[in-house]
């Protein structure tokens, strides 16, 4: 919220998009602000410092309840998320 005020021109919600790699932060943050998120396939998760790798452990058991619980809504919104 600090950084949309910052801003020099006033932006609505629904006018921004957060493009990630991971649903904990990037996904969840973005709906939080009530922006459009994006989720894409990280590009290497190799890299990845050991909050990340965690979030990613985190995220893999959200996915798969999801997928239990709901399973069209799994199929219609994360089916191609890299498990």
């Amino acid at each position: 919220r600090k950084a949309l005020k910052l801003l020099p021109i006033q932006h609505q919600t629904n006018e921004i998009a957060v493009i990630g790699d991971q649903i904990i932060t990037d996904v969840l943050g973005g709906n939080k602000m009530d922006f459009y998120t994006i989720l894409v396939d990280p590009i290497l998760k190799q890299s990845d410092v050991w909050t990340t790798k965690f979030n990613r452990f985190l995220a893999r058991r959200v996915v798969r309840k999801i997928a239990k619980r709901y399973p069209n809504k799994y199929q219609e919104v994360l089916k191609d998320y890299a498990l």
